[in-house]
């Protein structure tokens, strides 16, 4: 049984701020890096869960791309998808001395995955499709994703969507 999840592969830098932010002023913090995209977290939680994950999305050729992918293989998530010109996404993540976070996202080439490049030979094995609702919120992912379902189901797997804030 293989989980897919199709969305981002981007790269989380993660500052949890040790002080408050001032203006014009350096501010101790903890910063930490991994992989990120919702899809790409729900496939390494199910990876560490000890399931089998495959992340089907687009990603840049750049050396975020390739230490954001090398991580998740490391978990043991299979990835699919093109791999283009371009800058993978990056997330810088604030969190403040409360807990709370404030999220500054470019998504790179993430949001380019167009529906023609969509292979339904990567859903094979696939009893289970997890699209993210970020995928829905710009074209051409957003038909991507439809193509995605589509494909997903001539090859027999379920689909879930999830949401987040402002979907």
């Amino acid at each position: 049984m293989t989980i897919c999840c199709l969305g981002d592969l981007l790269l989380d830098v993660i500052v949890r701020l040790e002080q408050p932010l001032a203006t014009g002023a350096d501010a101790r913090s903890r910063i930490a890096l991994r992989p990120g995209g919702q899809a790409a977290n729900v496939a390494a939680w199910v990876a560490e869960l000890g399931g089998r994950s495959r992340l089907v999305g687009k990603r840049g050729a750049d050396d975020v791309g390739l230490f954001a992918a090398s991580r998740l293989l490391e978990l043991g998530v299979e990835i699919v998808g093109p791999v283009t010109a371009g800058g993978t996404g990056v997330v810088v993540a604030l969190v403040d001395t409360s807990g709370e976070r404030t999220m500054c996202s470019d998504r790179g080439v993430a949001t380019g995955l167009r529906p023609e490049e969509v292979n339904e030979a990567w859903f094979d094995g696939c009893s289970h499709l997890h699209v993210s609702g970020y995928a829905l919120l710009r074209e051409p992912l957003r038909f991507a994703a439809r193509a995605a379902i589509d494909a997903a189901r001539t090859r027999g797997p379920g689909s879930a969507l999830t949401s987040h804030r402002g979907a």
